[in-house]
């Protein structure tokens, strides 16, 4: 939802990692050293499907720990959980920055509840050797193509959530329709009839924040708007 905009993240996804290990003395060319696109490294003949292509929730979790990239640096250990807050934040921010595009794109397509569409956007993020996590792309037409078991546990989960959140949220409209007609019919009656503007009418229909997660069984997690992640309340509002 984009005004006010709301941003929940799926607490689950895909890591795809290359399918030989990294060398930094090798030539840039050998691309499944360098690169992580399932695409590319599934025709490589070390690729391995229980390896190179995992699930998210199971891999962020606990205390992550990279080795020292040089002899006498010590390595590194984050929480996962604080990765994922550096995560919420990318997100949040990358949303904020084109919020206002968003917002005239929904408008021009769906004039009478311009502020109550939504979108599926793809991330892609890349952690570093210091476990920092850095924004690769994002994908405004994720794949939702099937591959791997692996691709259809995490996709059809996905989905299937959002297609709940959209029936959750047309039958919550049929009601409210049913609700607004008769409160007009009322207002006629009684000669107080008032057309809504777009901003009143939205709100009459917006569903509540905690629904999405209620009906996802937290699958889905409201990041924004909310207390930032470190606790500092004000943190976006400079964006």
């Amino acid at each position: 939802m984009i005004d006010p905009m709301s941003i929940y993240l799926y607490r689950d996804g895909l890591v795809r990692l290359a399918s030989e290990k990294y060398d930094p003395n090798k030539n840039f060319s050998d691309t499944y050293i360098h690169l992580t696109n399932y695409s590319l490294n599934k025709n490589n003949k070390c690729y391995d499907g229980d390896q190179h292509k995992l699930k998210l929730s199971q891999v962020l979790t606990g205390v992550l720990s990279q080795p020292p990239v040089k002899k006498g640096k010590p390595g590194v250990s984050r929480s996962a959980n604080e990765i994922w807050n550096e995560i919420e934040d990318i997100v949040i921010k990358t949303i904020i920055t084109v919020q206002p595009q968003l917002q005239h794109i929904y408008r021009s397509c769906q004039t009478k509840e311009p502020d109550c569409c939504f979108e599926l956007l793809g991330f892609d993020v890349m952690l570093d050797q210091k476990l920092k996590p850095w924004m690769l792309e994002v994908n405004h037409t994720p794949s939702f193509g099937i591959d791997t078991p692996i691709d259809k546990e995490i996709k059809t989960a996905l989905l299937t959530n959002v297609l709940e959140i959209m029936q959750a949220s047309i039958d919550m409209r049929r009601k409210l329709s049913f609700e607004m007609k008769n409160e007009m019919k009322q207002q006629i009656v009684l000669n107080q009839y008032k057309r809504l503007s777009v901003q009143e009418h939205c709100e009459k229909v917006r569903f509540p924040n905690g629904l999405v997660e209620q009906i996802t069984n937290n699958n889905f997690k409201l990041i924004y708007p909310q207390q930032a992640p470190g606790g500092d309340p004000d943190l976006y509002t400079k964006f």
